[in-house]
């Protein structure tokens, strides 16, 4: 809508034009004589940008070549590096997610289920796991910042899948309604990610998986046919970061004890995942007990996400939750670190973590 992008258009002090987006911020080249050292000193000189001046490599780069730079192009404003990184295991949870919510989309949805008879969820999360640490080269995920100029469509990819916006790319964005800072989110990335396979490869999406079958298929489809020239390591480290994704880690329990009558039961409320669920009923139980964190890691909080998952499918058929009808708790016991879930006046079920059995 243009009254609401004009309002996105600010003017700073000294004359720059900046275009503020959902979570990201968008510098206007002035002119094509503009270099890229002109804009770092022109945006350090103000509080909310001064990250840009001295970068690390590629961390907080803008990742377009001076060449490019074209006046009246929005280019993105790197982030801070605090601002992007996160953990395997919390990037697996917005993967998730994701795949939940791409499962009710009128465009999608259907592509993402024939994708999920193929493999299950968790693989799914790993395969989106992998692609996304290929394309942060194996560094810790959001290290490298989530926008890079792609000179062959010559246009900006964004996210942490560096999704190119050309093609099935932008059509993928779009249909999701989503601006290109919006896509800086790992959750929204992760949505991104299964829009645009569907948007290349419609009906034949579901054939590529699961991807261990048939590597050269899945380079060929992802990267192009030329992705041996192009990218040589390409396969050899997809199979790495699939193999590190599917990996079940024993979780680390804690020792002490804490009977499971003494254990809070807290409501899932409307708006929180299962995930959030946990992780607040860790913190409620772990004051209870006087314990500074009975779960002790993300890990663990994933580990008894996926495990919930399942006993639901079990139990009641379908992997969805209830808010106001389901509550969980977070406790440990001689055997180990547990979550109990109840829906409305069940009978309540005593989950363990892997290794409490």
């Amino acid at each position: 809508m243009p009254e609401e992008r004009a309002q996105r258009l600010q003017q700073l002090e000294h004359g720059e034009r900046i275009f503020r987006d959902v979570g990201l911020v968008f510098y206007i080249v002035e002119n094509d004589e503009e270099t890229i050292a002109e804009i770092r000193q022109k945006l350090g000189r103000y509080p909310e940008f001064a990250h840009v001046q001295k970068p690390t490599k590629k961390v907080s780069g803008f990742n377009i070549p001076q060449k490019s730079l074209k006046k009246g192009m929005f280019i993105p404003i790197p982030l801070k590096a605090e601002e992007r990184v996160l953990e395997d295991t919390e990037f697996a949870e917005y993967c998730s997610e994701a795949i939940r919510d791409m499962r009710l989309h009128s465009a999608y949805g259907k592509r993402v289920d024939e994708i999920l008879d193929r493999v299950d969820e968790d693989t799914l999360v790993a395969t989106m796991i992998a692609a996304a640490k290929q394309e942060s080269g194996g560094k810790p995920l959001g290290q490298f910042v989530f926008h890079r100029w792609e000179p062959g469509p010559g246009a900006f990819s964004f996210s942490i899948f560096h999704v190119v916006q050309t093609g099935p790319g932008i059509a993928a964005r779009r249909k999701l309604n989503m601006t290109e800072g919006q896509l800086y989110h790992p959750k929204n990335a992760a949505q991104l990610f299964l829009a645009y396979l569907i948007e290349k490869n419609g009906r034949r999406t579901a054939d590529y998986f699961p991807i261990d079958k048939d590597w050269d298929a899945w380079a060929r489809m992802y990267n192009g046919k030329y992705w041996k020239r192009i990218n040589p390591h390409y396969v050899g480290n997809m199979k790495k970061y699939y193999a590190q994704a599917l990996q079940d880690e024993a979780p680390q329990v804690r020792p002490e004890y804490w009977a499971g009558n003494n254990v809070e039961m807290f409501p899932i409320q409307y708006g929180m995942d299962i995930g959030t669920a946990i992780r607040h009923s860790n913190t409620v139980n772990s004051n209870a007990a006087h314990r500074e964190n009975i779960l002790g890691n993300r890990k663990n909080v994933f580990a008894l996400r996926k495990l919930v998952f399942n006993y639901l499918k079990t139990r009641y058929k379908s992997d969805k939750w209830y808010a106001g009808r389901d509550k969980i708790g977070i406790g440990f016991d001689a055997q180990g670190v547990f979550l109990i879930f109840q829906r409305d006046n069940d009978e309540k079920e005593v989950i363990y973590l892997p290794s409490s059995v």
